[in-house]
């Protein structure tokens, strides 16, 4: 009996293909199940919006977005250009779009319309001395998922290997 393991160069090739096999497998049946976590994820973060007292124009609400990709994998998310700063804050430093604060002062109707010039540039000079607060919305909402999409992927995989 020897103590060495011999793989010769026939099993690797082998293996590496079924384990190629068995990826694309996974990816395909996980698709499906992924954009339905990516709805809910998406559903649970516009109530933590709501929650947070983060919704102005529901141009950030509205945002929300589940997408295939071309490899099969699933990004949730809301692309709207600020989603971030709701989400982590925004530090101090550097101006933000006067424009953006002048349109929300209009929609909330704040101010006269010959104010709004002036008002958004205080607002926007505030924010560039102090920052903002976080308004956590989708990490929340992700974690809330975060166990339920493992356990998916893991019935998944065990699914394919026993098929394979």
């Amino acid at each position: 009996m020897s103590d060495y393991l011999y793989i010769d160069e026939e099993s690797v090739k082998n293996l590496t293909k079924r384990m190629g096999v068995l990826d694309k497998r996974v990816r395909e049946a996980s698709t499906e199940g992924l954009i339905k976590f990516g709805m809910q994820i998406i559903a649970k973060a516009q109530e933590k919006l709501k929650e947070n007292g983060s919704i102005a124009t529901a141009f950030l609400r509205n945002s929300g977005k589940v997408l295939k990709k071309s490899d099969d994998s699933v990004e949730a998310g809301f692309d709207c250009h600020y989603a971030g700063a709701v989400e982590y804050g925004r530090k101090a430093g550097g101006m933000p779009p006067v424009k953006m604060i002048k349109q929300w002062l209009k929609k909330k109707r704040i101010g006269k319309e010959e104010d709004r010039d002036s008002i958004a540039w205080a607002i926007a000079k505030e924010i560039a001395d102090n920052g903002t607060e976080a308004h956590p919305f989708l990490e929340p909402a992700y974690e809330e998922h975060r166990a339920k999409i493992q356990e998916f992927m893991q019935e998944v995989i065990n699914k394919e290997i026993e098929k394979l």
